[in-house]
């Protein structure tokens, strides 16, 4: 169990590290974009494009660790009425659900799109595009890691 939580605690602090890198490096584009239309009337035609990819995989990072702290919307409305042994239930039901979804959906359809465009140049950057849409494979992973480790977590309680 220790290996595990290991595991959670490690995809946590990469997620975090990466999610704050990935912010600097947006803050460090849209300002020096900004100080080159301002002072030097020229913009550097790149910088919003990278700034725009950054921030989708900002977004999709961020989902994976909103998943991992349950930080997503959610009703209670039945499961505040439930037991603690029935709600972990509950609880493993919707982690099962959510994987499904992943795996079946998430995941096959995310390297699909990938192979699609391979040879894709983007532009204004120049960048693959392939690259903009290898974050739905990566939060893929870090999210079905995340929600196995829940199930073991809810499971552990249920036996306890």
């Amino acid at each position: 169990m220790k290996g595990v939580a290991f595991t959670i605690k490690l995809f946590e602090n990469i997620l975090k590290a990466t999610i704050i890198g990935i912010l600097f490096c947006m803050v460090i584009l849209v300002f020096s974009n900004v100080i080159a239309r301002y002072f030097f009337h020229s913009a550097i035609t790149w910088a919003d494009k990278i700034a725009r990819f950054l921030f989708i995989w900002l977004t999709f990072l961020g989902t994976a660790l909103a998943l991992h702290q349950g930080l997503h919307i959610g009703m209670d409305v039945l499961t505040s009425r439930l037991s603690v042994r029935k709600k972990n239930v509950v609880e493993i039901a919707g982690f099962i659900f959510i994987l499904a979804f992943l795996l079946v959906v998430w995941l096959l359809f995310s390297f699909v799109v990938v192979k699609v465009n391979l040879g894709y140049k983007a532009p204004g950057s120049g960048l693959p595009i392939v690259l903009v849409y290898f974050i739905g494979p990566i939060a893929s992973f870090f999210m079905i890691g995340f929600s196995i480790g829940h199930v073991i977590h809810l499971i552990k309680n249920l036996k306890a």
